[in-house]
């Protein structure tokens, strides 16, 4: 089972499938059999001497799968990109598109001995599997092609572990705040900030917020007539997973575990305070 389940390189959001499939056993091992990455049937290098990226020395027997998940747009998207690396390497990709239950879907293919070579998958699994030895160390890999250079990355675009890297970003997400023109007229609200350094104080906010937020009736949250089960416009919404949450923990310098081992920082007074230092 093992064996099978270290055939999965992934990447904390998508790794890019060019660092995957040379971590990758080659397609002439059998279903549910797995070999160590770059590693020959013969049990020699698998990859090509010499100048460039590290390659499989026959790109016409490999056949690797690939997981991800998404929208129909992005399957579009990820089929046209596949279709030209596949068009460019030689290697023929199979693609499963797992929009629902992924993680679900994809932890039964590795119980199978039906794991995929690369993929889609979030942060906090990404991490843990690879704590648990279900994902490869792809450093090696990264580091063997010199067409890469960790300098062209955007700063937390490759996913570490210690002195080990568990995949690559496929994207980095900015979060912002929109706002209704009209129902801030509404409210009276004329001093938006627009620069960081003229940004509300949180009391400032929260309060902007309830005078924003309005029940049936016509009455904000600040009014003491205010009816809070029946609300007709809300002052702020805020997508609560761990993509925004993180955000608001990096930008105040903070993280989800301040250290190995440590508590979960949410929910705590110094939730803001922690020190961004990496756990080691």
């Amino acid at each position: 089972m093992k064996a099978a389940i270290k055939r999965i390189a992934v990447a904390a959001l998508a790794l890019i499938l060019c660092v995957a499939v040379v971590a990758c056993s080659s397609s002439s091992t059998s279903p549910g059999e797995s070999k160590p990455a770059g590693q020959t049937e013969s049990g020699g290098s698998d990859t090509s001497a010499g100048s460039g990226a590290a390659t499989v020395r026959d790109p016409g027997k490999v056949k690797l799968t690939y997981t991800y998940w998404g929208s129909t747009y992005e399957k579009d998207v990820i089929t046209k990109a596949m279709q030209k690396f596949m068009d460019q390497t030689g290697y023929t990709v199979e693609l499963i598109h797992i929009p629902s239950d992924y993680e679900t879907k994809l932890s039964t293919m590795i119980a199978g001995n039906d794991a995929p070579d690369a993929g889609y998958l979030g942060p906090p699994t990404a991490y843990k599997w690879y704590d648990d030895g279900i994902l490869y160390d792809i450093k090696k890999f990264f580091l063997a092609d010199d067409t890469i250079k960790e300098e062209d990355y955007l700063p937390g675009a490759i996913g570490r572990r210690g002195d080990g890297i568990v995949g690559i970003m496929n994207s980095i997400e900015a979060y912002a705040i929109w706002y209704n023109k009209a129902a801030f007229a509404e409210a009276g609200i004329t001093d938006i900030p627009l620069k960081p350094e003229d940004a509300w104080t949180w009391d400032e906010f929260v309060e902007i917020a309830k005078r924003l937020t309005i029940d049936n009736n016509g009455r904000n949250a600040t009014d003491p007539n205010f009816d809070p089960n029946n609300i007709k416009q809300y002052g702020f919404h805020m997508n609560f997973w761990s993509g925004p949450i993180e955000a608001l923990l990096l930008r105040n310098d903070a993280m989800y575990y301040p250290s190995t081992g440590g508590e979960c920082a949410i929910g705590t007074e110094s939730s803001m305070t922690y020190s961004r230092k990496l756990p080691t």
